[in-house]
């Protein structure tokens, strides 16, 4: 169908349409323009929050925008993750498993962190993929999702309080931790049934 082949009521229509998604563009540019003047002194934090695989320029915008630029009003990563209502709840008392769910907080910057989690979750070659999928495993991909935006959250904390950008451990991280643990797990078993085993430092350990 060709446009001279439109009535004058369709013409009118499609052109209220386009003058109206013209207007919304040209909306969206100015919210944009004004977000980008109040940002500006929090460069530097944005583009550390943007250095964590999953996490884009609006989404470190939005989760800056809700914790603020100093962790010092935080008296620890446990309680800026309990603010957000991404700190696990105490799921065992007295032997007995309660619940796991988490606890009730920012429904803003929860909402932001679990999307940047999903996001980071589809990275290749990244720990924080790796992870993801490690725990999916075991628990699911819901509580999979939950997991990591609290620790994504708990990366962003630490890189704002030491103004350092995230440097990624690679897919590879938790299987060589996992070897290092079972190393050291049959090195205790030697060392209680007598053997005389020389304790020898991991070069990944921290000196």
């Amino acid at each position: 169908m060709t446009l001279t082949a439109l009535s004058a009521n369709h013409r009118f229509l499609l052109q209220q349409s386009w003058d109206h998604l013209c207007y919304l563009e040209q909306s969206l540019a100015q919210f944009d323009a004004e977000i980008d003047s109040h940002l500006e002194p929090y460069r530097l934090e944005v583009e550390l929050i943007r250095s964590i695989p999953g996490i884009d320029r609006t989404a470190a915008a939005s989760i800056l925008s809700e914790i603020g630029a100093d962790m010092l009003r935080f008296h620890s990563e446990r309680h800026l993750a309990s603010w957000a209502g991404l700190s696990p709840g105490n799921n065992e008392s007295a032997g007995k498993k309660k619940s796991s769910r988490t606890s009730s907080g920012n429904p803003h910057i929860k909402s932001v962190l679990v999307e940047c989690a999903w996001a980071a979750s589809r990275t290749k070659r990244t720990y924080l993929a790796a992870k993801f999928w490690k725990l999916a495993a075991r628990r699911g991909k819901k509580k999979a999702l939950i997991a990591l935006a609290h620790k994504m959250l708990i990366i962003v904390y630490h890189l704002l309080h030491r103004q350092q950008p995230y440097l990624d451990l690679g897919e590879d991280y938790l299987d060589t931790l996992g070897r290092d643990s079972k190393a050291k797990r049959l090195l205790r078993q030697l060392k209680s049934l007598g053997y005389d085993v020389p304790s020898e430092s991991h070069p990944n350990e921290a000196s």
